[in-house]
């Protein structure tokens, strides 16, 4: 089964991670007004699958799947559409995509990196997550680091392009359900909310740079983040969406 998606697609992309495929074609170039046309295009993936990673051709500029993500498999593909690795996994969506698209982390005996092209990086240990903790959560950067947040134990865990561990910091000193923590788009930053375990409106934000030093900690007091969907630092100030 052929299955169609719409696609967002700018002049300058070469590689695009998206659920959608809508292409936009941007007509007149008054600073004014600017007229926008859809059209949907065909994404040549058989069977079903939860997400997919695309980079555009540059001699055709059509849309060319290089992952595929299944429930049960994560499949790495060709530029000549052809199938080069296949990694059985027991549940596909708890994958993890960089946000530049050339990474991928998911759990097979434990959580595994590979990079777009198929090739293993490395992988972590099993870890035993309790039965009603909240486990863990592996996040990677643009540039491919990766930060284990360990909302079991209340810490996070920087690793390197091998997997070694490049810094380790207890946030709340204990299992705590509202670590969360996210890459700035250039993967140069991370960023992690809490509350501190047993005190009563001890919200915090921490910001860590790419190697894993703590940048800075503020108190938030009686204001915390549910989530952190996205950040951006600018004239040193930080905002958080």
């Amino acid at each position: 089964m052929i299955k169609t998606h719409l696609f967002a697609a700018y002049a300058s992309c070469t590689l695009l991670w998206c659920s959608l495929a809508i292409e936009l074609a941007a007509q007149g170039l008054s600073q004014s007004v600017q007229q926008l046309t859809f059209r949907k295009v065909d994404i040549p993936i058989e069977g079903e699958y939860i997400d997919a990673v695309f980079y555009t051709d540059s001699l055709t500029q059509e849309l060319r799947p290089k992952i595929v993500i299944r429930e049960e498999s994560v499949d790495f593909v060709s530029r000549e559409g052809s199938l080069k690795n296949r990694v059985i996994t027991p549940n596909g969506r708890f994958a993890t995509i960089a946000g530049s698209g050339k990474y991928i982390g998911f759990y097979k005996d434990g959580f595994q990196i590979y990079r777009d092209d198929g090739e293993l990086l490395w992988r972590d240990a099993p870890y035993g997550d309790s039965e009603d903790g909240p486990g863990r959560r592996y996040t990677i950067s643009s540039q491919g680091i990766v930060c284990n947040v360990l909302k079991e134990e209340g810490k996070i865990i920087f690793h390197d392009h091998n997997g070694n561990i490049a810094a380790a910091h207890p946030i709340t000193g204990g299992m705590s359900r509202t670590l969360n923590g996210e890459w700035s788009a250039d993967g140069q930053f991370f960023l992690v909310s809490a509350t501190m375990t047993g005190m009563y409106r001890d919200n915090r934000l921490f910001l860590f740079d790419v190697r894993g030093t703590k940048l800075w900690e503020k108190r938030t007091d009686n204001r915390w983040v549910v989530e952190i969907i996205e950040f951006c630092i600018s004239n040193r100030k930080l905002t958080v969406f």
